[in-house]
């Protein structure tokens, strides 16, 4: 081995990286640039293979007609048996799996590479440490590739040890193989402590099938890169884009209401509206295990984000907005009666409690199939059906709504929907902005306000309700619901005068 701080062919050698089967690394410095430096240990693998320089060349060559992120080749002398490459910037794979910050999402990406890798016949060396992540990508950092054999491929060998955190925690710094390598069969992995890690992976990567859809939209998966989003409880969400092209992916669960991922297609359809665009759809399951739209990216800020760091008079501009792109929306009018809207909702309602075993709303319902008939009637517009400041995105001053129901019913469902949302979740002033300019518009809308506030607040209730039952929920999320959930009820009681206790 070398030795750090003494110099080597005119680099100056920083930092020991680790050894594999055909060299040790060294981090280098050369007029003031860093680089890696790949020195050949000469010594014979298990199958009497002494690797050299040349078999680094035929294998950098290779790789790179194959489109591979790696660092580019700098250097190489065959005398002295070494390579220097561009250094990369970035956290060892290894290290990441070590410290239980397994980058999932990268793994979903990087396997598009390695599918099409191996069906053209090849594996690489997918020992962890030898990937380092950068800008939400995995570069490939060593350069040998070898003919494709089952037993090293990725599913059999190398994923194993992506998932293999205790292992890595004793790995370094002497490369301590105890609980990494198989006993029995060294140079394999230890499966049993990673296997239902790998199963989960693979699972997830037919479900989602990023692959078809990289296809579909013609991606370059080469350079792809997936992060998961962070949107609401109906939908998993992710980024998915290329160096050229960037698109948010929304997958609806199988028991999602397909009639309500089709009215979302239709407001995507209506140029009214201010949805970003919808650029692809897939509600067959042929090629997913998900209903699957996608939607141009917003590269902007979520309402709320803005808001809660705004001044005084940003949060005025902002309610401002808020509030007059659902007047717009709701200037979009259509025929039927406030009661058959209402009769609908009820009806949904009472399916949706007898569907989840709900209890404890009876004199709810009660109330508001007794009074439906006694309220004030307006022509019906087009609604959002779930309109908040966290399904607003801003982009260069232009507003972005997403997230559609996208109903037809009685504009103040959606007001008092969006009114009760906000009370519950500590918005309390902003709430009252938002009723009070949307009446200086409206006047009308505080006619029949509790009755609405009721009816909007009871039907986002069995609405959560029943996405905690049908969908595997966060330990975080069910506490938030559940102080929403006594939020409605304190709501509600106090409205109506009664005592309310949810059950489900």
């Amino acid at each position: 081995m070398l030795n750090l701080n003494e110099t080597y062919q005119g680099y100056n050698i920083i930092e020991y990286l680790g050894g594999g089967k055909a060299a040790d690394s060294y981090l280098v410095k050369k007029n003031e640039h860093y680089y890696v430096l790949k020195k050949m240990h000469l010594k014979p693998f298990i199958n009497g293979h002494i690797f050299r320089v040349k078999d680094e060349l035929e294998s950098y060559n290779k790789l790179i007609s194959l489109g591979l992120n790696m660092p580019e080749l700098i250097d190489y002398d065959e005398n002295n048996q070494y390579l220097i490459k561009a250094y990369i910037e970035g956290k060892n794979l290894a290290y990441l799996i070590k410290d239980n910050q397994i980058p999932v999402m990268l793994y979903h990406a990087f396997y598009i590479i390695i599918e099409k890798l191996e069906s053209l016949g090849y594996t690489i060396d997918y020992f962890p440490t030898n990937f380092i992540v950068n800008e939400n990508k995995l570069f490939y950092v060593d350069y040998e590739i070898n003919p494709y054999q089952e037993m090293w491929d990725y599913k059999n060998w190398g994923v194993h040890f992506w998932f293999n955190t205790e292992g890595f925690k004793l790995y370094f710094p002497n490369q301590n193989m105890e609980k990494l390598s198989d006993p029995n069969t060294p140079e394999l992995p230890i499966k049993e402590m990673t296997a239902p890690k790998v199963n989960q992976l693979y699972h997830d990567i037919n479900a989602y099938n990023f692959s078809n859809l990289a296809k579909k939209l013609k991606l370059d998966t080469n350079t792809i890169v997936i992060n998961q989003k962070q949107h609401g409880m109906a939908a998993t969400s992710f980024e998915i884009k290329d160096d050229h092209q960037c698109y948010f992916v929304k997958y609806y669960p199988l028991t999602s209401k397909l009639d309500d991922i089709k009215s979302e297609i239709q407001a995507a359809s209506n140029t009214n509206t201010t949805l970003p665009k919808l650029v692809h759809y897939d509600l067959s399951c042929k090629h997913h295990q998900f209903y699957v739209l996608v939607f141009e990216y917003i590269d902007g800020f979520v309402l709320m984000d803005l808001y809660d760091n705004a001044s005084p008079s940003l949060k005025k501009e902002l309610t401002t907005k808020f509030t007059k792109t659902l007047i717009d929306i709701h200037a979009q009018k259509t025929t039927g009666s406030s009661v058959d809207f209402i009769s609908v909702e009820l009806k949904e309602i009472r399916d949706i409690i007898s569907i989840s075993g709900i209890k404890g709303l009876d004199q709810v319902i009660s109330y508001l199939e007794n009074h439906k008939t006694k309220i004030h009637s307006y022509q019906l517009s087009r609604l959002h059906g779930d309109y908040h400041p966290w399904n607003i995105m801003i982009e260069k001053n232009q507003l972005y709504v997403i997230d559609w129901k996208y109903k037809i019913g009685d504009f103040r469902y959606d007001v008092y929907w969006t009114y009760t949302l906000l009370i519950r979740s500590g918005f309390e002033n902003l709430a009252k902005q938002f009723l009070y300019q949307y009446q200086g518009f409206i006047p009308h809308v505080l006619n029949d306000q509790n009755y609405f506030m009721i009816l909007a607040s009871t039907r986002w209730l069995v609405n959560v309700i029943l996405s905690i039952n049908q969908r595997e929920i966060e330990e975080n999320q069910i506490e938030m619901f559940s102080s929403f959930i006594e939020a409605y009820s304190d709501l509600v009681s106090q409205l109506l005068k009664i005592s309310i206790t949810i059950k489900y």
